[in-house]
């Protein structure tokens, strides 16, 4: 095989394994995986009430890690944006500033 074969396999192969990591709902490099434990002390709600919300199917289902339950700490994060409108308010009023101080010429 040819130096140019391998260097599209490995092109390709870095492209598939980056079009695969672009549909996790998270980002396996930099994510810290939570327990159980740490998601309702993140929350701070109780071990039942988690486990009542996974079970209505309110709440992401965990994934297994060496037989133990996690979720990621993006997961985990992006739920506490979903429910919480003024955070997505205070983003809004941020990225207007932003549009705004770029339309002047005052962004940095």
């Amino acid at each position: 095989m040819g130096t140019n074969a391998i260097g599209d396999l490995l092109l390709e192969l870095t492209q598939a394994l980056n079009n695969i990591s672009s549909q996790l709902p998270f980002d396996i490099k930099r994510d810290e995986m939570l327990t159980m434990d740490d998601v309702c002390l993140r929350l701070k709600i109780h071990r039942n009430t988690l486990t009542g919300w996974i079970k209505k199917g309110t709440f992401p289902e965990p994934i297994y890690v060496g037989g133990q339950q996690r979720w990621s700490s993006s997961l985990i994060n992006a739920r506490i944006y979903e429910d919480n409108p003024q955070l997505r308010e205070r983003e809004h009023l941020m990225a207007e500033a932003r549009r705004i101080a770029e339309k002047t010429g005052a962004a940095a």
